[in-house]
């Protein structure tokens, strides 16, 4: 799972299933209201978001996938995830806590979504990319604290 904006670092992934036959499924992983990848992968050509901003993940506010990453992506047959800022709020503070991560919300989406969809990859090796942590520290600390309100989503157990 791979943070994904534009798309480049995702294809640069999907590249190395190349050289390995047995390369797991690549998915990108986006915030939601921002995730022209997944509904590109979905649809088979490029869509565009319908807004630049309105998220927490600055990072990944990408207008449309870049052609070659898009191309990339949809030959490697990508998939795509999508998590809410507060989901990711709760993946950073996930990361904080139990392995001393410092993560940009834009690097934590990935996380994320590894967790809101644990049991679709139930018995599987996942390989998460949490990347950045370029956050201004105050915003950082008050999502931290957010976070931990949320994290139980994230690991299920808010489950009744």
């Amino acid at each position: 799972m791979v943070n994904c904006s534009g798309g480049g670092q995702a294809a640069g992934i999907a590249i190395t299933r190349s050289l390995y036959p047995d390369a797991p499924q690549i998915y990108t992983a986006e915030p939601a209201g921002f995730d022209d990848m997944r509904r590109s992968l979905e649809a088979g050509v490029m869509v565009s978001n319908d807004r630049q901003d309105g998220t927490i993940c600055d990072a990944l506010t990408a207008p449309t996938p870049g052609v070659h990453p898009f191309a990339i992506l949809k030959h490697h047959k990508a998939k795509g995830l999508v998590a809410s800022d507060d989901d990711v709020k709760g993946a950073m503070a996930l990361a904080f806590q139990h392995f001393k991560l410092v993560l940009e919300p834009g690097g934590a989406v990935a996380l994320a979504c590894a967790c809101l969809n644990r049991e679709q990859f139930r018995d599987q090796t996942v390989v998460v990319v949490a990347s950045g942590g370029n956050v201004d520290p105050e915003k950082y600390a008050g999502w931290l604290q957010e976070g931990m309100m949320h994290k139980s989503r994230l690991l299920g157990l808010d489950r009744a």
